[in-house]
């Protein structure tokens, strides 16, 4: 299905990646900000960051959630529909009416 966050689907598994690598370097820095103890803005912050990161979902996963929670459903993809003219000399196929 994708590498997914809260925010929605990643372009690609590069960019997954590349933004996982951001993540992890701003997430290092409020680590070592918080040697002594992390306070209650840092914990913030970095939890915030951390639900920025890309995951892989599988189908697998989807379909495990929706046997647990008794929710979701199928994806709907709405898009335009576009009609292309077939080169002269096409081929009909006509197929049985039920």
């Amino acid at each position: 299905m994708g590498y997914w966050n809260f925010e929605g689907i990643a372009p690609s598994l590069l960019a997954a990646t590349a933004h996982n690598a951001g993540v992890d370097a701003v997430s290092r820095g409020i680590m070592q900000q918080s040697l002594f103890g992390m306070s209650a803005q840092n914990q913030r912050r970095y939890l915030d960051e951390q639900s920025k990161r890309y995951m892989l979902v599988l189908n697998s996963h989807f379909a495990d959630y929706r046997a647990r929670y008794k929710r979701g459903g199928d994806f709907r993809v709405f898009s335009d529909l576009l009609r292309e003219p077939l080169p002269p000399g096409t081929p009909v196929i006509t197929l049985p009416k039920r």
